[in-house]
């Protein structure tokens, strides 16, 4: 293609702009009056070019077929050097509205009253393109290319009902109108008798049949009625191929596989994979000196789906890319892209498979923020922060929303080079992005096959976003499954909702026949990067040989990477061989969550008084409660109740106790929890080491112990309590007696007991 120019050009000002021309060859023709244009130039060279012909400095301009079609550059003549082109390896003529696209740049009104094109063709194909410019040429229908598609979004708007009103509306298309007049040129074979209504048949039940294929339509009483997944398709104008693409996914897919499927779909076949662009494309997956995607391909680049899944990694991992025909590439596809991965999100809500909905929500977040999910540079999402300033702060490890609320102003403006008061703008940015915690207790009583849990949504700066912040319209959503891909409970919330009232959701989870029985419990923000929370959570079920009738209300005391155990009771009446404690709270930003689990034995007699200890509190105020005796141990708490509060700081002692041993509980999957505790300070703190571990500090004050009446006579012992000065195992403990263990005399009071027979008295 080249376009010719009538304005006269200055030649000191084509002496300027020729002399910061980059590209060398460029920079020669420039001077003798010649340009090109063509996608894989510089930025810089092609703005100049632009300028420079349509300003008239430049009177001759080469251009390809493509960007002669897209680029807004009127020309007093044009040359069509050939009407064909180069498509997968082979020679293909232009259509004739591409033909008529590119003459159209010559003769625009505002700039020239008269103009010429001319078109070199070959002579067998001469006749045509004078039917073309004659205006003799048809305009023929490309109704039957997405034929499938165009039905469907007739079924979804009920415009087409059954055969008879779908052969009805196809008798009222250009399509049917073409298809008289040139048969030949829609497929219709030479032998045909004419019987165009037996042929409309025979399309519309082909199409028919590939709508219910993949269940996009169903027929009641012969009535076509459009399903969920064929309403999807028409809402984000999905094509028939692409949707019948997403219809074969299993739901096992990773991030990986969905990206690299996506980006095979047809929605991006008018993309070019140009051999200049396999040398950047491939940096791109291997690199030693810069950064390189998150899942390079093992091999080079070699089709147009390998080189649209790289540039979408690019996009997401904030790789710069200065090549103007790849950035235009990159707004092509994310013109697309976002409405497929809404699609691929709304599929999997009513798919109800775990693994599916986390990673197509989490695609669609990604495609939205243009950043992976874990992505280091969360603070491109804010305002005035762009990608140069997002890499200085990511090099100054600013890679989370918590690490910039913690961040001084001053700290942030020195650390992205700015003045004030850049920081205090972040700082207030930062201020009203949502910051969530989940509380997920377990309901009483329990049972054999059923749990119900209780999860709280907490918004923990929620008085800051209800004051400054005027958008309240985000989209969240719960989701809880298993890795088995089984899914148990899934909603939808807006950040309106959680502000308004108190957003706690009831989830009732039925047993696993599998092992797995961990569930998996995230709240996923569908707009926002760095904000998700993610959590386990391990329900327990009575066992198949007993059922307890009750078992005490657990606390739901809000623990955050620090657990608190806030009741420590007995009920009255009910015998209870072994009760479970279990909590579990999750910040967001860390994704760090804390977990308690607490075992206990108790006498199978009902004990009728509760025993709630805050030795903190005792050793404040120093009371001393009192037992009268053995017989009224049932009747009186071993303890005076003080506070609902219980932190374990009774022992004075530089050991290190290691509880290594319980009794074996009738609760299923009740991890046998292991507890250190030492005395090195005066605060009381519970560390999360593993699911199933306890560390425990304890305070060095001393505490005032009550002064119990020992029985040793008591021959009928179900439990016998062993202590040694490192460890104590949990055995059995006689009914209305305190057994000390073997080789020990009593005590009278609570000065002469021994430090183990202190430890004894606490644990019964």
């Amino acid at each position: 293609m080249m376009y010719v120019f009538t304005a006269n050009s200055d030649e000191q000002r084509m002496h300027f702009i020729g002399s910061g021309l980059k590209d060398v060859k460029l920079r020669d023709l420039f001077f003798s009056g010649i340009g090109y244009h063509h996608a894989g130039m510089e930025t810089t060279d092609r703005r100049n070019i632009e300028s420079a012909f349509l300003r008239g400095e430049l009177p001759i301009l080469f251009c390809t077929s493509t960007l002669s079609q897209g680029i807004n550059l009127p020309a007093h003549l044009v040359i069509i050097k050939s009407t064909e082109h180069y498509e997968n390896g082979s020679l293909v003529e232009y259509t004739r509205s591409e033909v008529l696209q590119m003459i159209g740049r010559a003769g625009r009104p505002q700039f020239d009253s008269s103009a010429t094109a001319i078109i070199m063709t070959q002579l067998s194909k001469k006749h045509l393109y004078e039917r073309v410019v004659g205006g003799a040429e048809s305009v023929e229908s490309g109704f039957h290319f997405d034929f499938t598609s165009h039905l469907n979004a007739e079924i979804v708007l009920n415009t087409v009902r059954n055969q008879e009103t779908a052969l009805s509306w196809l008798r009222s298309t250009y399509l049917f109108i073409r298809l008289q007049k040139n048969p030949s040129l829609y497929g219709v074979p030479k032998n045909f008798d004419g019987n165009f209504d037996d042929l409309l048949t025979k399309m519309m039940k082909r199409n028919i049949d590939a709508l219910l294929g993949i269940e996009l339509i169903k027929i009641n009483d012969k009535i076509w009625i459009s399903t969920t997944l064929g309403k999807h398709m028409a809402r984000f104008c999905i094509s028939y191929t692409t949707m019948r693409t997403f219809f074969k996914l299993s739901g096992k897919e990773s991030l990986y596989d969905l990206i690299y499927l996506i980006s095979g779909c047809e929605e991006f076949n008018d993309l070019l994979l140009r051999s200049n662009e396999k040398r950047i494309l491939n940096s791109l997956n291997h690199s030693k000196n810069s950064i390189v995607v998150r899942f390079p391909l093992k091999r080079k680049i070699r089709t147009l789906q390998d080189k649209v899944m790289t540039l979408i990694q690019s996009v997401f991992s904030s790789i710069p890319i200065q090549d103007f025909s790849l950035q235009s590439d990159i707004n092509k596809i994310f013109k697309v892209l976002p409405r497929m991965a809404r699609c691929l999100s709304e599929m999997a809500y009513e798919v109800n498979l775990f693994n599916f909905s986390v990673v197509t929500n989490t695609f669609a977040k990604c495609v939205k923020c243009r950043l992976w999910e874990n992505s280091k540079y969360v603070s491109r999402q804010l305002e005035r922060v762009g990608p140069a300033i997002a890499t200085l702060l990511v090099n100054r490890n600013y890679t989370t929303f918590s690490a910039l609320r913690q961040a001084h102003p001053r700290q942030i403006e020195l650390a992205a080079n700015r003045h004030p008061p850049f920081g205090d703008v972040i700082k207030s940015a930062i201020e009203i992005i949502p910051e969530f915690s989940l509380l997920i207790t377990q309901e009483n009583p329990l049972h054999m096959n059923q749990a119900t849990l209780n999860i709280d949504i907490n918004l923990k700066n929620k008085n800051a976003i209800v004051s400054r912040s005027k958008d309240t319209n985000g989209y969240f959503l719960l989701i809880v499954g298993n890795s088995v891909n089984d899914i148990f409970y899934q909603s939808k919330c807006t950040l309106h909702q959680i502000l308004t009232s108190n957003h706690q959701h009831r989830v009732p989870i039925s047993r696993s026949t599998n092992s797995e029985t961990n569930l998996d419990i995230r709240l996923i923000s569908l707009q926002i990067v760095g904000i998700d929370v993610a959590c386990t959570f391990t329900p327990h079920y009575l066992s198949e040989k007993r059922e307890l009738s009750h078992v005490p209300q657990l606390s739901n005391k809000k623990i955050a990477q620090t657990c608190e155990i806030s009741q420590f009771k007995r009920i009255s009446g009910v015998p209870v061989k072994k009760r479970k404690l279990s909590s579990v709270a999750c910040e967001s930003d860390l994704n760090a969550c804390a977990l308690l689990e607490f075992d206990s034995s108790f006498d199978e007699e009902p004990v009728e008084h509760t025993n709630a200890i805050d030795t903190e509190s005792l050793v404040k105020s120093s009371l001393k409660p009192k037992v009268s005796n053995v017989s009224n141990l049932n009747k009186k708490p071993l303890r005076k109740p003080v506070s609902k509060q219980t932190t374990l700081n009774y022992f004075k002692t530089s050991s290190k106790l290691s509880i290594t041993e319980y009794e074996k509980s009738h609760l299923v999957n009740s991890p046998h929890a292991e507890c250190t505790i030492t005395s090195t300070s005066e605060s009381v703190s519970f560390v999360e080491t593993n699911s199933n571990k306890l560390n425990v500090t304890l305070s060095q004050t001393p505490i005032v112990m009550p002064q119990p009446k020992f029985n040793n006579q008591e021959k009928n012992s179900k439990e016998i309590v062993n202590f040694s000065s490192n460890s104590c195992s949990f055995k059995s403990i006689a009914k209305n007696s305190i057994v000390l263990p073997e080789n020990s005399s009593p005590a009278r009071n609570a000065n002469e007991l021994s430090f183990s027979q202190k430890i004894q008295l606490f644990f019964h």
